[in-house]
């Protein structure tokens, strides 16, 4: 049984209403953690930094085990869309750049 069947199957049930109120929990408590952290000591973007690159690494093996891979017409729409969002990046970071030597 796939996880998606399993989903299908518990719903309604008394299981289902456990498990969205333990994922609504561990939410709670992972978005007190993060907010915690990125609030310390330590400089805030580089924690959000190493936060997002730690989920990431978690999600990965779900992204490639799990996940159906995308049909091959779709990589050329995902690329795209990375190219476009590095393209902002690298605005953003110019401009910031200029802000600095200007001021």
């Amino acid at each position: 049984m796939t996880p998606s069947e399993w989903i299908l199957s518990i719903e309604g049930t008394p299981v289902a209403a456990q498990m969205a109120m333990g994922l609504a929990l561990f939410s709670a408590l992972a978005h007190a953690t993060l907010g915690a952290l990125q609030q310390g000591r330590h400089d805030p973007w580089k924690s959000r930094g190493a936060i997002d690159i730690s989920g990431a690494l978690m999600a990965l093996p779900v992204a490639l085990f799990l996940m159906p891979w995308p049909e091959p017409f779709l990589w050329l729409v995902l690329g795209e869309r990375v190219g476009r969002a590095r393209a902002a990046f690298m605005i953003v970071i110019a401009l910031g750049a200029i802000r600095i030597e200007l001021g």
